[in-house]
């Protein structure tokens, strides 16, 4: 078997299916790669909303031998494409083992040759910045927002450089420390109420001092 070929075995609708895929590709492979997945990002529109849903079928179609006929032929193959790429895990198996830098460097020449076929310049820089600020956007909408100003107030409680020891005196200090610690508090009484009703109670004491015993 070449070294370069490996099998996997890909699920789709809970059923297993063996197949073969390189880790590596020849040169004449890449420029196939390139190629397919920017003709159908550029032809006579440029369709940008797909780029990266051929770039993931082209690892299908070039990496594997996973029987892709149906799509070649179909009248409607984006939706059977949208389809193959949700129901199945073929792609992250081909990326896992591809060799380092290898998707890298796909990713970019496809990048290259969009952008010299229309002239369209992406700014790497601001795709991130946009990806990020996406991001903390959904990560905000499903924070409590009561406890993230509470988490804001302890930070701008800290003075001079920020260390982890400062955060935690800090914290220490804060609303948010008091409330959760009379919470907890309430918890562990509540436990011990429970416990002291099933006479299985544990009593915790300051170092020093002498346990006493659950009454009986």
């Amino acid at each position: 078997m070449n070294k370069n070929v490996k099998i996997g075995v890909y699920t789709r609708n809970g059923e297993e299916f063996p197949f073969n895929f390189y880790t590596a590709l020849r040169v004449s492979d890449k420029v196939k790669f390139v190629n397919s997945v920017t003709s159908q990002v550029v032809s006579d529109t440029y369709n940008a909303v797909i780029r990266d849903l051929m770039f993931q079928y082209a690892i299908v179609d070039i990496f594997t031998d996973v029987d892709i006929a149906y799509i070649q032929t179909s009248d409607s193959p984006l939706e059977l494409i949208e389809e193959l790429l949700e129901e199945t895990n073929i792609v992250d198996i081909v990326v896992d083992n591809a060799a380092v830098g290898l998707i890298a460097e796909l990713n970019k020449a496809v990048d290259d040759n969009i952008e010299y076929l229309t002239g369209i310049h992406r700014n790497p820089i601001n795709e991130g910045l946009g990806r990020l600020l996406d991001t903390v956007e959904r990560k905000i909408a499903d924070m409590d927002m009561s406890e993230l100003m509470k988490a804001a107030q302890v930070i701008n409680g800290i003075q001079g450089e920020f260390t982890m020891d400062k955060m935690l005196e800090s914290y220490s200090k804060s609303d948010m420390f008091k409330e959760r610690y009379d919470q907890m508090l309430a918890e562990r009484a509540a436990h011990d109420a429970e416990m002291e009703a099933t006479g299985t109670a544990i009593k915790v004491v300051k170092a020093g001092s002498k346990a006493t015993q659950p009454k009986k």
